[in-house]
């Protein structure tokens, strides 16, 4: 008697014999993960964007430069 499909075991990566129900939640576990990881990348990129657009922490961070742009253009519109 031939076994069903849903029964039959498969090879796992490592060339193990290996449930499909077993491998089939360890595939959504994997999922789960890489869901999570990129979600956390997503919220680490819009922080960083957030803080580089981010004015008043940039004068916050560099005042000496700041002051330095502001010179360097009033300059610059002084003389044109």
């Amino acid at each position: 008697m031939t076994e069903s499909p849903q029964n039959a075991l498969v090879k796992s990566d490592d060339g193990r014999d290996e449930d499909p129900d077993a491998r089939a939640d360890r595939l959504r576990e994997d999922i789960r993960e890489s869901r999570r990881q990129v979600s956390q990348n997503l919220d680490r990129l819009q922080d960083e964007v957030s803080r580089s657009v981010d004015v008043q922490a940039w004068v916050d961070e560099h005042p000496w430069e700041t002051v330095g742009v502001a010179f360097t253009v009033g300059f610059y519109l002084g003389f044109r």
